[in-house]
């Protein structure tokens, strides 16, 4: 998909030659592109054999039917299904690194056009019962346009972001890449589910990304408020990565006490430092 973005080429297309627009990652010379073929993301994971839960491996990963991983069962976390695309590692890493530190709400659009793309393909009732997921690879399942797809979500909503960030970055890439998935949403499916600001940081501080991983898992209960008032059921929770999963648990925990029933959490990747902290984030938020 993102070979295939173009910034407005009839426009462009003279000012290319001119001054040839670079890869928004690597500055590699380019034409009415965003990527070269370098810094392009690679297939998603297929999810054949995963937790159906928190999307990771399990014991039983030869199976394709839908499974719960040991840790969930040990350690229930506060959303319902958390998927990802991709390990956070090399080509992702770089793809979301320059999103982020380059400020490039292109890149989010874009990236959250893909995201939408694949939440669309394993979007269904199932999710309340089974597996969340088909069988079918990631990379490629086809689109379901029948007007019989039900979407299982009320309302999309996002981590916002911290005090700093949006100074610095005058954009939340989340919000985009939510704005993103809603409108591919109503254009293949022909349902508008809304974008609604449910989350609040409840007070400033240093980005997540920024601080040491034992600081991210103080506080957590406190970190958000949100005072949607129970209105919205069942959510959809857009990050851009996942790593210790800490900011996702106080996201999810803060969603719960305001009456929601169901989330699930989209993400572009997620860290292999995620299982290292699944026991204490439980312990900070649903233990205690």
């Amino acid at each position: 998909m993102l070979n295939k973005i173009s910034l407005l080429p009839r426009l462009l297309s003279i000012s290319a030659i001119l001054l040839p627009l670079g890869c928004i990652v690597c500055s590699r010379p380019l034409r009415n592109a965003l990527l070269c073929w370098r810094c392009r993301p690679v297939p998603p994971i297929s999810p054949v054999g995963l937790c159906k839960i928190c999307y990771s491996h399990s014991v039983w990963s030869n199976s394709s039917a839908p499974v719960i991983c040991q840790t969930c069962e040990a350690f229930p976390p506060l959303f319902d299904t958390c998927c990802y695309l991709w390990e956070y590692d090399r080509v992702p890493r770089d793809l979301i690194r320059s999103m982020k530190f380059n400020a490039s709400p292109r890149l989010a659009r874009a990236l959250g056009g893909l995201l939408a793309e694949n939440l669309i393909n394993h979007s269904s009732t199932s999710l309340f019962s089974t597996s969340p997921f088909s069988t079918v690879p990631l990379s490629i399942a086809p689109l379901t346009t029948a007007p019989s797809r039900i979407l299982p979500w009320d309302a999309i909503t996002f981590i916002p972001t911290s005090y700093r960030s949006g100074l610095s970055r005058r954009f939340n890439q989340c919000e985009l890449m939510a704005h993103t998935i809603s409108s591919t949403i109503e254009k293949q499916l022909g349902t508008k589910i809304p974008v609604i600001e449910l989350l609040r940081r409840s007070f400033k501080r240093a980005p997540h990304s920024t601080l040491p991983h034992q600081k991210r898992l103080s506080r957590l209960k406190s970190l958000f408020r949100s005072s949607d008032g129970g209105k919205s059921k069942r959510i959809l929770l857009i990050e851009d990565v996942v790593t210790t999963g800490a900011t996702i648990s106080a996201a999810c925990f803060a969603l719960r006490k305001t009456g929601v029933e169901h989330i699930t959490v989209a993400s572009l990747a997620r860290s292999a430092t995620w299982n290292q902290y699944r026991a204490t984030v439980y312990e900070k938020t649903v233990g205690l």
